[in-house]
């Protein structure tokens, strides 16, 4: 992913907090633009609500999450997969189980769309592009994908009990849809950013 260097840079100031997922509101920081501040605070929510959720869990620190964004999650670098633990895939009922997944992933993908919604109006403003825009949506997009794979996971597992509903693949393909979405507007972000700091130096 083209906009991974500019996350490895800047891990020293990545960070979640309990915020507003509201697009548009937005704590505005010195020198920084109301659209900038809007998706870091987007993104910080996203993630807070990712882990509060159970979604997912925290990597292995900074480094981790470098090694994830570079090599992809796996092994112990990668969100520890207890969410089908934690919403007893193996053992509750199954069609309360599947409802879980739906509900989980179907939040997941509104938050994320809210989180591209605001990267876009950054977008729109090319010129005010800064790197902690680019670092903050990478994990955003990590956090996303490390979930996708947790419902995923947690649907194969009740699965083994009872037909899947066509519903949960409905709500875990509208899930992946909008993080090849994010995909393409982290590669994006991050192009511009480089852009602009070429331009500059």
């Amino acid at each position: 992913m083209r906009g991974v260097f500019a996350c490895v840079l800047c891990l020293g100031i990545v960070g979640c907090a309990t915020v507003s997922m509201t697009p548009g509101r937005a704590i505005v920081e010195n020198g920084v633009s109301e659209q900038q501040s809007a998706l870091r605070t987007a993104s910080n929510a996203f993630c807070d609500e990712a882990e509060k959720a159970g979604w997912v869990r925290e990597s292995s620190g900074l480094v981790g999450l470098a090694s994830i964004l570079l090599n992809g999650a796996r092994g112990e670098d990668a969100p520890r997969n207890d969410y089908a633990a934690a919403i007893e895939a193996d053992a509750a009922p199954v069609d309360v189980v599947f409802a879980t997944i739906i509900r989980d992933a179907t939040a997941a993908r509104s938050g994320l769309s809210a989180v591209v919604l605001e990267a876009d109006r950054v977008l729109e403003e090319a010129a005010e592009a800064k790197r902690a825009d680019v670092m903050s949506f990478e994990r955003v997009l990590v956090n996303a994908q490390a979930a996708s794979r947790n419902f995923a996971r947690a649907a194969d597992i009740a699965g083994q009990r009872a037909k899947t509903p066509d519903a949960v693949d409905v709500a875990l393909d509208a899930l992946d849809t909008e993080i090849d979405t994010a995909r393409g507007t982290a590669d994006t972000l991050a192009d511009t950013y480089a852009s602009i700091n070429r331009s500059t130096s």
